[in-house]
């Protein structure tokens, strides 16, 4: 958030000079310009967190369907299904297409022990499964109970 100051704070700066750049040899000038074009493929998180996610919507999804028991709503269950696998396989698909790239998928392991950095700061593994999983399972239980009601 920005905060107003006043011109007379202002008024006793004094102007610096720009550093001066260094250029790049025209050799190293298209390797440097390639890792920058390379984009990171992965989403900082192990593709076993993806899964689970996966898991959990289908469930939910099952859960709904046998809960209507409708045969009118097959077809809209069918297409919340294509939505839920495709919005997991197209970014799968899109992170297993990445050519040779200097950063890999995070393995479970190294999850486990380094954590997550996110934009507040460093979260343990634990605090970071637990972000990302509330609402999910609170949905999963809401369907649950829904079920459970509906029966």
């Amino acid at each position: 958030m920005s905060v107003y100051q006043p011109a007379h704070t202002f008024e006793k700066a004094k102007i610096v000079a720009a550093t001066k750049r260094t250029s790049i040899a025209p050799s190293e000038q298209g390797s440097e310009m390639r890792k920058q074009a390379m984009p990171d493929r992965h989403f900082d998180l192990p593709p076993v967190i993806h899964g689970v996610l996966f898991t959990i919507i289908m469930a939910y999804l099952g859960i709904m369907a046998m809960a209507t028991g409708e045969r009118e709503m097959i077809v809209p269950f069918g297409i919340f299904a294509v939505f839920v696998i495709m919005f997991f396989a197209v970014p799968a698909c899109w992170s297993l297409m990445q050519p040779a790239a200097e950063t890999k998928q995070p393995q479970w392991s190294h999850f486990i022990r380094n954590g997550l950095e996110i934009e507040t700061g460093h979260l343990s593994a634990r605090d970071a499964l637990i972000q990302i999983f509330t609402l999910p399972l609170i949905i999963l239980g809401w369907g649950v109970s829904v079920a459970i009601i509906v029966s």
